[in-house]
């Protein structure tokens, strides 16, 4: 972000993706191009819909983690109330469910992938990091597919969180997958 700042001449395109982010550690290119995500959303000054046809411009391979970083702005603000483009949100009732509605208008299982995906982090916000209530909530995905990578984003962020310090807080996390544990 702060190399186009100091470079306003640069266009954030495919051409500069490909340059900056597209080397030989996946890990790299996945945590670039999730970060072009955001940056995306920062050139629109926060439009979803202007943003999300940028990510289809990105590497096949790669637009999974552009939508990922685009939804995850989208969602929470970072960067966005940052930069006073938006204020920082408001975890309420009312923000959830339109967070919601906008996840199931998706008609593409990708990006429907990824806004369920991301609502993870929005009711870790809101209802305290409670895995019964994650659990829940990731449930109201309209696919089981979206509930499980709501609620195994849901996991990563609980199990990072102070709230977490013992084996069984932790081992916690998991009892949801006790039924299916043969899958896993």
């Amino acid at each position: 972000e702060s190399y186009l700042v100091d470079h306003p001449e640069v266009e954030l395109n495919n051409e500069f993706i490909e340059k900056v982010c597209l080397n030989d550690d996946p890990y790299k290119q996945g945590s670039c191009t999730h970060l072009v995500g955001h940056l995306f959303l920062i050139e629109t000054l926060g439009d979803l819909e202007q943003a999300l046809p940028l990510c289809k411009t990105i590497d096949k391979r790669f637009r999974f983690n552009c939508y990922d970083g685009l939804f995850m702005e989208h969602h929470q603000r970072f960067m966005l109330s940052q930069h006073a483009i938006l204020p920082p949100p408001k975890y309420t009732k009312e923000y959830i469910e339109r967070l919601e509605e906008n996840c199931l208008s998706y008609t593409d299982d990708v990006i429907a992938r990824v806004c369920w995906r991301q609502m993870a982090e929005v009711y870790d916000h809101a209802y305290g990091y409670i895995p019964q209530k994650i659990f829940d909530e990731c449930a109201k995905a309209p696919k089981e597919e979206f509930a499980r990578l709501c609620y195994s984003k849901g996991i990563i962020i609980m199990s990072v969180s102070p709230l977490f310090n013992t084996p069984e807080k932790i081992l916690s996390l998991c009892s949801f997958y006790k039924p299916t544990s043969k899958d896993y």
